[in-house]
This record gives C-alpha cells, structure tokens and sequence, in this order.
C-alpha cells in the first residue's frame, strides 16, 4: 500500500480555479512509498505512472534553513513515466536530496515516485508540509512551467520571491511556529497575472 499524504493546505487546492481558459490549480500528491514498504509491492507487475525516467532528475534551487541548523532545503525535479513534470523536497547533501533523520540522511528514492504536476494543464503546481521533531518547519515545494516568472510565498512573518531552478523547481523553509494556515504561495505569470496556488 502506497503512502500518499496530501497535505491540509494542499487539499484545498482540489478546488480548482478557472483562470484564462485552462484550470489554474492541481493538488499535488506525495506518492513515495514508506521505508518499509520498499520490498513489499501488492503488485510487483504494475509500474507506478510517478516513477522517473531514468535520467531526468537534476537538483534544482536550494534554501538555507532558518534555524541555521543542517544543510540546506533542495528540491529535485524529474519527468514521470506519464510525462508529467516532478518535484521531491528534502535536505541537500553532497548533491544528492533526502531525508535527514537523528543526522542520518538516506537519499529518496526518486524511482519510486513523487510529487507530480501536468505542467501543460497548469502553470505551476505547489505543495506545503509541516514537519515533526527536530524538522519542525513548514517547507514549501513545487514546480513551475514556463508562463511563471516569480513564486510568491507569504506568511504572517512577510512574504518572499522564491528563487526557481532551471527547470521550474523551487523551494523554501519557514520559521518554526509558522501555521499552514497561514502559508500562501502564489505564482506570478511572466504577463503580470496572479495565480494562488495554495
């Protein structure tokens, strides 16, 4: 059974906003399995469509973490079996994105699944989660296509420009104490419109 967290803010984006013709917002789904569920597969025969294609995943824009504590925030992006457009956010070590764990960090295993958006569909597509424990920030991740000139991403705190990868990427970590509820993240298309994500 897959491990699919669809994250409180992020399911409000299953209400999608029609914004010039095309839908302007998808909920994004983390499909990774669990650890142990690795070797365990129901159905070893069915190819999950969020796999990568082998060699499409590069490490896209990073952010430092605001504690200061730990390396950096990174996103890596990659193109799905289905064709759709990829993002998995965790912590930059010797090039490589993972999770860190009481100072282990173990790299994702990005055939097994991601975050994914149809970028043809949407213009970008977003996903914030709250970590637990000594990983307690709100990190915010996502992907943009090509009509995206700038990220938004805004909190009672202030709101920041997000700095996007090569491949639409982007990723940043807020403050410990920070609510979901408070989050937005909006994306700025290069013709001047404003698009919320989340």
């Amino acid at each position: 059974m897959r491990h699919k967290t669809q994250l409180a803010i992020a399911a409000l984006a299953c209400i999608a906003l029609g914004f010039g013709g095309v839908t302007a917002v998808q909920a994004v789904v983390d499909d990774r399995p669990t650890a142990n569920e690795h070797s365990h597969s129901s159905d070893p025969d069915r190819e999950d469509p969020t796999s990568a294609e082998p060699g499409t995943d590069t490490v896209e824009a990073s952010a430092e973490d605001p504690r200061g504590e730990g390396p950096p925030w990174s996103v890596v992006v990659y193109r799905s079996k289905d064709g759709r457009t990829c993002a998995a956010a965790g912590r930059k070590v010797n090039g490589r994105v993972g999770a860190l764990n009481s100072g282990r960090f173990t790299e994702y295993p990005i055939h097994e699944g991601g975050t994914c958006v149809d970028l043809t569909a949407v213009p970008a597509g977003a996903q914030v989660r709250a970590g637990t424990g000594p990983e307690d920030r709100i990190i915010v991740h996502g992907v943009a296509g090509p009509k995206v000139r700038t990220i938004e991403v805004s909190s009672r705190s202030g709101a920041a420009v997000v700095d996007i990868g090569p491949r639409g990427g982007f990723v940043t970590a807020l403050q410990p104490g920070t609510a979901l509820a408070q989050v937005r993240v909006v994306a700025i298309l290069k013709d001047g419109q404003r698009i919320t994500l989340l």
